[in-house]
């Protein structure tokens, strides 16, 4: 019996937009414009500063507003824009973290809503360079922190997916034994291996109908899972 469940963040609970696009949007506005391909090089200019200097960086400061502007400032050295580049650099460092989260994906209000409805505790787990303190900002402003009882970043702790640790971390914290635990995720090897190294059930979110992968549940919007419940266990 399922008594708890556990969402991954970006790509199950939350859109992330592409840095290319973020890049375009804000530049835009300014009077910029380049060619996609010229916004791709620069987006993939800035991962590659990111891991060349600050990938082994303790966790927590991976991702530090100077960090943050030293990795833009390498996809501006690509775009090569005229103009006061120190204020171009402001303008991106300003808008980054707020247009790169676009919204929740279509389903996932129902899905809390029901869920909590039915009385089942919630989690997150995320993949990400920000703290857990920061990705439940991030949700309360889209409107559905409340509904989580537990949200833990893989920057607060020594791992990153698939290790098993951190999936058990958040049972721990929602108080569930693994064994009646769902976690929800759509990265088949981080998500879905991590989950169930851990112990617990598993369900792909692929919203195109796409995975091959033999024995595993999937669904296409976060909708279905309050019913899918009933069915695991």
């Amino acid at each position: 019996m399922i008594r708890a469940v556990i969402f991954d963040r970006a790509g199950t609970l939350v859109r992330e937009r592409p840095g290319e696009e973020v890049l375009r949007e804000i530049l835009h506005p300014m009077g910029y414009e380049r060619p996609p391909e010229a916004y791709k090089k620069a987006e993939t200019a800035s991962r590659r500063r990111w891991r060349e200097k600050y990938q082994g960086l303790p966790r927590g400061h991976r991702w530090s507003r100077e960090v943050r502007r030293d990795c833009l400032q390498a996809a501006l050295e690509v775009l090569a824009l005229p103009g006061d580049q120190e204020e171009l650099l402001a303008r991106l460092d300003e808008q980054w973290d707020a247009l790169r989260v676009h919204g929740l994906y279509g389903g996932v209000l129902p899905c809390l809503g029901a869920l909590a409805a039915s009385r089942i505790p919630m989690g997150v787990l995320a993949q990400t360079l920000r703290s857990s303190l920061e990705v439940r900002a991030e949700l309360e402003r889209l409107g559905v922190g409340r509904y989580f009882g537990a949200i833990l970043s893989v920057e607060d702790t020594e791992w990153d997916k698939p290790d098993p640790k951190l999936f058990r971390a958040v049972a721990d914290r929602l108080e569930r034994p693994v064994s009646e635990v769902l976690f929800v995720g759509d990265d088949l090897a981080k998500d879905i291996v991590g989950a169930r190294s851990a112990g617990m059930f598993a369900v792909l979110v692929d919203r195109h109908g796409a995975t091959t992968a033999a024995g595993v549940t999937s669904v296409t919007t976060l909708a279905q899972i309050p019913a899918l419940l009933n069915t695991l266990g």
